[in-house]
């Protein structure tokens, strides 16, 4: 089925992260494929999301991205849980197509930089984005201090999926 597929999103890997985009990206209606060599996930995302293309193959594989139509996709998230296997999958995708869009998950941050200076679209590193959030928040209830927060309180609570719509 991933190979009829056209303009799509590229999902590889499975966790949190993983599963949280894709979560947002189908309810965006957005094309998705998914790449995991993690069978229990595989299990708990044919029953959620049963139109989804899967690819049980380990997600740094370069057999596995062509599997999910690589050369057709609009764009490729690495999400594994492998700031190593993210890079591999980041500078396959450069690699075989430069000018597709690749967005990076590092966890650890010590490869981001290795990361962007292969043309990786965007680096997230979810641990910095959340301690920049929270020094704002912290900062904003200093005594003294309008409370207003840069982006506003509310702006990543209004788009998060509750935990009961989350599986797993």
């Amino acid at each position: 089925m991933a190979s009829r597929l056209k303009n799509h999103v590229i999902i590889c890997g499975s966790g949190v992260f993983a599963r949280s985009i894709l979560e947002f990206l189908y309810a965006g209606q957005h094309r998705v494929a998914v790449i995991s060599d993690d069978q229990s996930e595989i299990e708990s995302l044919r029953v959620r999301f049963p139109d989804v293309p899967l690819i049980e193959e380990s997600p740094a594989s370069e057999l596995a991205l062509a599997h999910a139509n690589l050369a057709n996709a609009r764009c490729v998230v690495a999400a594994t849980q492998s700031d190593v296997d993210n890079l591999l999958i980041s500078m396959t995708c450069k690699d075989l197509h430069p000018r597709l869009a690749v967005y990076s998950l590092s966890l650890e941050g010590n490869l981001a930089g290795r990361m962007a200076k292969l043309g990786v679209d965007e680096v997230i590193c979810p641990y910095l984005l959340g301690g920049s959030r929270v020094s704002q928040l912290v900062d904003a209830a200093q005594p003294g201090k309008d409370a207003a927060v840069p982006g506003g309180a509310n702006c990543i609570a209004m788009n998060v999926p509750s935990a009961q719509q989350i599986p797993g």
